[in-house]
């Protein structure tokens, strides 16, 4: 009984800090996104539209040692901790994923997708084990973003697929069938050694929730043309994609080399190191980064694009790597500058897969 009195007034105490960060952090990225022209409140669920009425009630439920975090809108703001000893079942909540014998936590949205298309969402309750909860408590922002990025695509994508499909009969399971469809499609030409490169960024371009997803980015600008006002470069620039990365909260210039390329060359030696390609690929993404240190540069980049754009980071995504190279690649990543981030594409389709993974959970009727 100790035990549990202990994580008890633990946990009670950990929720009180976590429900102000989170809320907070709300709030905060409400603001950001608004910056970069995205309007996120439309696509959350009603509590968070009114954060000045929410109301969180927090369980702790003994017989399943877990949390359910409930955010409602109510009269007034208030933060409610309860201890349950015994609880059913949740009708409707799917089955705890467990790994090394831990609950992971699972989100459960408590409306049909007609509500969410009428923006009638009355409640968002998530579940979460104790020890996944501590692991978000430690970072509510991150967590926040999780749960804007996942309502805000799946209101984008998903809703506006169920607005083209409501003369058809509709099948909740086709937008995800689809998002497997473009991985399927995606993994075939990642996978094959003689996919021209031209045919990847095509593929892309075509499909931007792939990078949209993958990398965490939005407002994404194709095939930019960075104009060589100052005759630094031998001739214009034209980076592949840039976009705001929206974890970072800065911009991001991403490139794409072929993907059939080895990341690293003398493999199990003592002078293993990435190939000439990636640091190819690393002095190109440099010219893009050092484009906009010129103030002249960004004010002619911002009156073509109307985007300000300043000390931005650089991704590029190349080859693909095995997964017994994981370590040995990230290690070598240590040397590499911060603004720097080295991508293979098997990477960035374990990333649109885990997308995908997660818009299943938030499928409900």
């Amino acid at each position: 009984m100790g035990v549990y009195m202990e994580k008890e007034a633990f946990l009670n105490y950990l929720n009180k800090e976590f429900v102000n960060k989170f809320v907070k952090a709300i709030m905060d990225y409400n603001m950001y996104y608004r910056k970069i022209g995205i309007e996120i409140m439309r696509a959350l669920p009603k509590p968070f539209r009114n954060i000045n009425r929410l109301t969180v009630n927090t369980k702790y439920i003994k017989n399943m040692d877990c949390l359910t975090i409930q955010f409602v809108t109510t009269n007034r703001t208030s933060i409610n901790y309860q201890v349950i000893e015994n609880a059913p079942f949740f009708e409707g909540l799917i089955d705890f994923e467990r790994e090394k014998d831990e609950i992971e936590g699972i989100f459960y949205q408590a409306f049909s997708i007609e509500e969410l298309l009428s923006q009638d969402m009355g409640g968002f309750i998530i579940y979460l084990s104790p020890e996944a909860f501590i692991k978000r408590a430690k970072n509510p922002e991150e967590f926040a973003n999780e749960i804007i990025r996942s309502n805000v695509d799946y209101y984008n994508e998903y809703a506006q697929f169920h607005l083209k499909e409501k003369n058809k009969d509709y099948d909740k399971n086709i937008y995800i069938s689809e998002l497997k469809k473009i991985a399927d499609e995606f993994y075939t030409l990642i996978h094959d050694e003689n996919t021209p490169e031209l045919v990847i960024d095509k593929f892309l371009e075509d499909n931007p929730i792939i990078l949209k997803e993958g990398l965490k980015i939005d407002k994404l600008i194709h095939q930019s043309k960075l104009k060589n006002i100052l005759s630094k470069y031998a001739h214009d620039l034209k980076p592949d994609l840039i976009g705001v990365d929206t974890s970072e909260k800065k911009w991001v210039i991403v490139d794409y080399k072929k993907a059939n390329k080895d990341l690293i060359k003398n493999v199990d030696k003592t002078r293993t190191g990435l190939k000439s390609e990636v640091h190819s690929l690393k002095n190109q993404l440099y010219d893009y980064v050092e484009y906009f240190d010129e103030a002249e540069q960004r004010k002619e980049f911002k009156n073509k694009y109307r985007v300000n754009i300043e000390h931005p980071s650089a991704i590029g995504i190349i080859g693909k790597l095995d997964d017994h190279l994981n370590d040995a690649f990230n290690r070598l990543l240590k040397l590499e500058p911060r603004w720097l981030k080295i991508l293979p594409y098997n990477y960035l389709y374990d990333n649109f897969i885990n997308f995908i993974k997660t818009g299943e959970k938030f499928i409900h009727e």
